[in-house]
């Protein structure tokens, strides 16, 4: 998911969610969780960035998930999207992703092609992408894209 609306701070990581980016992300976490059971185990993984933590404790909340949600140094906008594949071979249940433009496009169309300029894919704030492995978690192309919300 990319994160909601933010507003200005002094620094880039610093810029908070507004009240309509809190809104975009409770929407579509109640969009998401409406169509499809992720369940309380889901792995909840954010950017260090604020506005993406504060849209993963949004997920957090409304999932009333069990563990912490993990912060992923490698999920900021310049994050390598290749690296962070890799480590999804990791994780064998669902797992929702808190980070930015354009990580989450090139993350996406790396899984679903294979190439992280495959495809271009409109990603506005407060936008979920759901994508389901059709073969090995986390290799490049084996991936299908199930929603859009």
């Amino acid at each position: 998911m990319r994160h909601g609306e933010a507003g200005h701070a002094s620094q880039d990581a610093m810029r908070a969610l507004t009240d309509a980016g809190r809104q975009e992300v409770e929407t579509a976490v109640q969009a998401v969780t409406e169509r499809f059971k992720l369940g309380s185990s889901a792995h909840l993984i954010s950017s260090p960035y604020e506005r993406a933590r504060q849209t993963a404790a949004i997920w957090h909340r409304e999932l009333g998930l069990r563990g912490e949600v993990e912060v992923d140094e490698n999920t900021t906008p310049e994050g390598n999207a290749i690296r962070f594949s890799r480590r999804m071979k990791e994780q064998s249940n669902t797992w929702i992703l808190c980070s930015h433009f354009p990580f989450v496009p090139e993350l996406a169309s790396f899984l679903l092609t294979g190439r992280k300029d495959g495809i271009y894919l409109t990603i506005h704030t407060g936008c979920a992408l759901l994508l389901e492995p059709t073969g090995e978690l986390g290799a490049p192309g084996s991936y299908r894209l199930s929603a859009q919300i």
